[in-house]
């Protein structure tokens, strides 16, 4: 098997291939999806947030604030599982380069959840969304 992978990722897809030679075609390995991400964000949860015990100035008690919304925590568990699959190839000898293709947003959330070795691997990162483009259009933005 080859061992450089490019990963071109976004909230909602994420598709795996690799590269044989600078040369020749992109060979795609898996595709992930997230259907999450297409859902509304009341259909995420099914409870409205929890009630402070304190008043405000006007006697009014606030509806407490997610941190993170549903919609962005799913978004951060598929980086998630993203970087866990990565970390297994890695793990199994499967991989020792990385390219990673993602919109800046989701390129930061997947370098925050790669191990410290698999950040070592990635040599070269490309912030454009090119998840849903063929194979010979991703391959003309990075060679």
């Amino acid at each position: 098997m080859y061992k450089t992978w490019v990963i071109t990722a976004e909230s909602s897809q994420a598709r795996f291939f690799t590269v044989p030679s600078k040369k020749e075609p992109l060979v795609q390995i898996q595709e992930l999806l997230n259907p999450a991400s297409k859902i509304h964000e009341s259909e995420l949860t099914s409870d409205l947030p929890g009630r402070t015990s304190t008043s405000g100035p006007n006697g009014n008690k606030h509806a407490k604030e997610p941190q993170v919304s549903p919609k962005e925590q799913a978004t951060i568990t598929f980086a998630k599982k993203i970087a866990e699959k990565v970390e297994k190839a890695r793990g199994q000898g499967e991989l020792e380069q990385l390219i990673l293709v993602s919109p800046p947003k989701f390129l930061g959330l997947l370098r925050d959840n790669l191990s410290d070795q698999a950040k070592k691997m990635v040599i070269q990162s490309l912030d454009k969304n090119l998840v849903g483009q063929n194979e010979a259009n991703i391959r003309k933005h990075l060679f």
